[in-house]
């Protein structure tokens, strides 16, 4: 509380007046105005400052704090004229916890900053706009199936590129192209790791900045498949063509490389099986291999695909199908 002191002083003509002494400095009436606390402000966007210049001088500068603290300076020396148009950079982190302060560059005495906090967001456009709708938090995927990634394109140009996210960070590229149409299908790898803390993110090809990321996480698993080792493709009754590609795909959270081997069997004996050749001696078990099918394999009915782990107990076998030419 400031404390008023009273000094009687007498003029030439007798009469007593006082003057006010404050032992503290004030700060003046210069006062911010805009943002005041509450507000909503967008990375990439411009919006005007606004304060009332009171005795401050003819210059200020603009500081942002965040926390109370200094964060960065809007404006090292701008005109004491009430308002400065503000593009928030976009390397500025997103936050709640901002508030404007105003100095008088004349006297560093005179200023005042905003009275609550207002919040910084990342862009949802500039010049167009995008929002994610699916996966928008809570959904479970499983590596293996198709799912429709899906979003409002508006006006984000002819193509997008699609992202994903593990806990804030970049995992892989789901596409980096695709048009603009507000739907991908998308086929979750198996590479992708079990987790809840995957979102998506749709950004324009044309403008970086036009982007949306999932409201909240979404989760990836594997479904069934644990560290025991499953074949899922071939799932059994398909016919194979010599000289053409298939992908054999498989499940497992265990070993790093694999062995794939194609086998057959004999009606008069369907539990002994022969080795008809390896198919890779040895690669990575990243749940996925294309193989043409040589134009040496016999036609036959009761071929198989085995794979079996390097260096870790486990083998599998598919379900039986063919092979023609």
């Amino acid at each position: 509380m400031k404390r008023l002191f009273l000094i009687p002083l007498v003029s030439l003509l007798g009469f007593a007046f006082v003057i006010p002494i404050s032992p503290s400095w004030s700060a003046g009436t210069l006062q911010v105005t805009s943002p005041n606390g509450g507000e909503k402000w967008e990375t990439g966007k411009k919006y005007a400052i606004k304060w009332v210049k009171g005795n401050a001088g003819a210059t200020v500068k603009i500081q942002l704090l965040e926390s109370g603290n200094y964060y960065k300076w809007v404006a090292k020396e701008t005109k004491n004229d009430g308002k400065y148009v503000w593009k928030i950079p976009t390397t500025i982190a997103t936050g709640s916890a901002y508030k404007i302060k105003i100095v008088s560059t004349k006297n560093k005495r005179v200023f005042d900053k905003s009275n609550e906090n207002f919040t910084i967001t990342e862009i949802v456009g500039d010049g167009g706009s995008i929002s994610v709708k699916k996966p928008n938090g809570g959904e479970k995927w499983i590596a293996t199936r198709k799912y429709a990634i899906k979003w409002d394109k508006v006006s984000a140009g002819t193509h997008v590129k699609i992202q994903l996210l593990k806990s804030g960070k970049h995992s892989l590229w789901v596409s980096e192209k695709t048009k603009n149409d507000g739907k991908y299908t998308w086929s979750v790898p198996t590479s992708v790791a079990t987790g809840s803390a995957y979102k998506i993110r749709v950004i324009s090809t044309s403008n970086a900045t036009v982007k949306d990321l999932s409201n909240s996480s979404f989760t990836v698993t594997n479904g069934y498949c644990d560290e025991t080792l499953r074949i899922t493709k071939p799932r059994g009754g398909e016919i194979w063509r010599v000289g053409k590609q298939y992908e054999i795909m498989w499940c497992s959270n265990s070993g790093k490389s694999v062995r794939i081997q194609l086998i057959t069997s004999t009606s008069s004996n369907p539990y002994y099986f022969n080795l008809v050749r390896t198919i890779n001696e040895f690669t990575d078990n990243d749940g996925s291999y294309t193989w043409k099918v040589p134009n040496s394999t016999p036609k036959g009915s009761r071929y198989f695909i085995r794979i079996r782990f390097w260096g870790v107990t486990g083998t599998d076998d598919s379900e039986k199908f063919t092979i023609y030419p």
